[in-house]
């Protein structure tokens, strides 16, 4: 087994390492408005603790108990959407950026964060995951703002 990885993403992970193009969060409104962190708590279909990414590279897989063989990496591919907890896994440095091809404008343009995870720390994959926020300004769709 081998390490994977996407197209263009220039690093490779060892052992059982996922690393995961974080989508971020939105942090202000349609008409610019800023969203303090307290905010969050009032966004529907939004839990504060879960974010999101797109998984660039995944290591070869842990090594045996006995050292002799690599065991199977848990069922995660290059492209799923996956869903962690935002407290779980280390961010690497705000230089080093993966570019996405979908997200190329606006804050996302110098490129998505990236953030190394245990794969068993991933809660879910996402399947058709679609962002409820605009990933390309950091901001949050209004049709998905609660009122009253």
């Amino acid at each position: 087994m081998t390490a994977r990885r996407a197209k263009g993403f220039p690093i490779s992970p060892r052992a059982d390492l996922v690393f995961v193009a974080d989508y971020g969060q939105p942090d202000m409104t349609e008409g610019g408005l800023m969203i303090g962190d307290s905010g969050t708590d009032y966004w529907r279909y939004r839990a504060n603790d879960w974010r999101f990414g797109e998984v660039i590279a995944i290591g070869p897989g842990p090594w045996s108990e006995d050292g002799s063989r690599r065991l199977p990496m848990p069922r995660i591919e290059i492209g799923d959407v996956i869903m962690f907890s935002r407290k779980h896994g280390t961010r690497l440095p705000g230089d080093m950026r993966y570019k996405h091809p979908l997200y190329s404008k606006g804050p996302a343009a110098d490129g998505l964060l990236i953030r190394v995870l245990d794969p068993m720390k991933c809660q879910a994959v996402c399947a058709d995951f679609k962002p409820w926020w605009n990933v390309h300004l950091s901001q949050l769709e209004p049709s998905n703002t609660m009122t009253g």
